[in-house]
This record gives structure tokens, sequence and C-alpha cells, in this order.
């Protein structure tokens, strides 16, 4: 079929729908049936990334040098917004993810590796087996999933590269698209080498360490550092004068690095909820709430995944259940949940709502 195309790349998320619609994988195979290929198959094709934590694991069940056919096995939940290099389409064989689309708008190029500029929800929707969804390459393709079942698994038929479309861009909202696989091992061994102090206790060297980075490199390696800075420390004096530090070398830049930072750090106390209460409705609640940053989706989900009952009644009952949890270790407190998200959610418009996350993080924090 692609031969048809002259091979051409742009047409290739076409061919990879097509297929998969007209011969859906999750009518013919289950994700045991490809557990156990990978397992008893030898020898295998050729594994690409291996490393790879985009699928856990990724498992390649087809490979020539155009194209490969992957099966994703998906057992943590959560894929950042991003977009890709290559072309094809992918399709559900087993589970369901919460899928978003979205838009940005470059207002301001601080290097090929970070940009500045307007990231805006496009569609949200659920995705179950069976479902397919293109994959078109670069920037018009910007989506994220996050995975409701354990395991959910995808098939992904896609070209193996498009060099034109590189860098592939992560997103953090409210406005950065940036270069997450920067290929510079020092940059990923200095990011492993802050873990390790972080993990043995050596606070002050922590931070010694970040400040002489902070120094030391370009916009791009500094809005890294201080990503990974805001896992590793928790007390927000020290992450203040991170960013003063910051300020000193990056200028304005470091007030854009704040705001996204916080606003991740929105994000992240949800994704610590989710992790604690384990799977079910409770846990597709904190997806909303942490993914689609507008009420008016958030309900069309609800009537989309419950279409026998009211969505106003079930964040109602979630946001109570929830309430009952001891965040305390977690450093959250859930007791004053629920009339907030109630009043948020009771009297929406689509077009004007606000962002429930917002709401939320402000009550937990």
């Amino acid at each position: 079929m692609w031969k048809e195309y002259q091979y051409d790349e742009a047409a290739f998320s076409d061919v990879a729908l097509r297929m998969l619609t007209e011969e859906p994988p999750s009518d013919q195979v289950s994700f045991l049936d490809v557990a156990k290929f990978g397992l008893f198959t030898n020898p295998l094709p050729f594994q690409t990334n291996i490393e790879s934590a985009f699928g856990q694991p990724p498992l390649t069940v087809y490979w020539q040098p155009e194209f490969r056919i992957e099966v994703l096995f998906w057992t943590s939940s959560v894929v950042g917004i991003h977009q890709h290099a290559f072309s094809g389409a992918f399709h559900v064989l087993t589970g369901s993810s919460l899928h978003t689309v979205w838009d940005f708008k470059c207002e301001e190029r601080v290097s090929s590796q970070l940009l500045l500029g307007a990231l805006d929800l496009k569609k949200a929707e659920l995705l179950g087996a069976g479902d397919t969804t293109p994959i078109i390459a670069g920037n018009r393709f910007i989506h994220a999933t996050h995975h409701l079942d354990r395991p959910t698994v995808t098939v992904v038929v896609r070209t193996n590269s498009e060099k034109n479309h590189l860098p592939q861009y992560s997103y953090l909202e409210p406005f950065i698209a940036y270069n997450a696989v920067h290929g510079n091992a020092g940059v990923t061994r200095r990011l492993q080498l802050l873990r390790m102090l972080n993990s043995t206790g050596r606070d002050k060297e922590l931070l010694d360490a970040i400040k002489c980075l902070l120094d030391d490199v370009d916009h791009h390696y500094a809005f890294l550092y201080l990503l990974e800075a805001y896992k590793l420390i928790r007390d927000e004096s020290k992450r203040s004068l991170l960013l003063s530090w910051a300020s000193s070398k990056h200028g304005r830049l470091a007030e854009s690095f704040r705001i996204v930072l916080d606003t991740q750090e929105q994000r992240d106390n949800i994704r610590r909820i989710d992790e604690k209460i384990g799977p079910g409705e409770l846990q597709f609640f904190t997806a909303l709430l942490r993914d689609v940053p507008r009420s008016g989706e958030i309900l069309e989900i609800i009537r989309d995944r419950f279409p026998q009952e009211d969505p106003r009644t079930m964040i109602a009952r979630w946001t109570a259940d929830l309430a009952r949890y001891d965040l305390s270790d977690l450093g959250l407190s859930a007791p004053s949940l629920a009339q907030p998200i109630r009043e948020l959610l009771g009297d929406y418009e689509p077009s004007t709502s606000k962002s429930p996350v917002v709401e939320y993080a402000a009550v937990v924090s």
C-alpha cells in the first residue's frame, strides 16, 4: 500500500490508519499472545530503543529499515504532552486511555531546543480497545495519554525516524516546548548524579551543585536542571533560592521557568494522590483533574464513560470518597476537597469555565 505513494513518509499515517482499521489487532490477538511472542520467539525481530521508557516494555514485533510495528505495554499511567518525529498510527489492543490533543503556537524561539508560546487543549477523549488514532510527525499532532487500566496495550505502526521533524518536543503547561530527549550524555549523567546526592541526603552539596550548573549552561539545560531540582527538592525556600540564582544568569526566562515549574508541581500533587489511591473510579477522576484543564470536557468524558450516570453526582461522590483518604504522608490535605470541586463543576460554561486543576491544587496545597 505504501509503495503506491512512492514510500512518501507524509502518506504513511494514512496507510497505517487504514491497515489498523481494516485489520484491527484487538479482534485477533490478546496482550498475552503478544507477551508469549516476545518471550518465546527466537530470534526476536530487531529490538530498537532497548533502554526506552516509552512502553514498559516496548516490543518490536516487525522491523525493516523504513518502518516497524511495535506493541507497547503500559503499566504506569501518564505519558506527558509530546509530539513525534515519526508518522503512523496507534491502536488500543486492550485497556483504555484518556487521550488529549493540544495546539502550540510558538511566540518566542529561545533556541532550537527551547520554545515559549501558548499551549491549548484541542480535544479530550476516551480511547478503548479497538480505537485507532493517526500519528502525524511534527507539531501538527501534539498529544498526551493517561492509561487507565493495567496493563493498557497499544499497537503502533510507524516510520523509524523522520529527521526533518527533530527535535521531538515535549510540552509543559502553560507555555513551554523543550527537547527532553536531548542526546547529551554529559547532561544525562549529571542529572543522575544530582539524584544520587539527593538519595544520600547530601542536601547542601545538592544545592551547591545545581547553583554551579545553572551558572555554566545555556537556557535549555538550565531548564532541565531546574525541572529535576523541583522533583528532588520539596522545600519552597530552597526552590526560591535556586530560581533566584537562575535569574542572575538567565534573566527574565527564570520567571517563565517558575510559572511552568509551579504548574507542573500542581499536576504532580494530583499524580501523587493518584498513585496512593490505586486503580479504580477514583483514579479515573484524578486523571481527569490532572490532564484535562477545562471542566466542560471533564463532564463530557464522564458522560462518555458512565452514560447512565449524572456527571455532577459522580463528582460529588468521588470527591467525598477522596476526602476520606489520609494524605498527610504526601504533605497534602483532602477533607476540604468536596465543596470547592462541586462549586467549580456545578454551573459550568464550557468556553469560560476555570481549570479544576488550579482549584484542586489550591485546596490540597
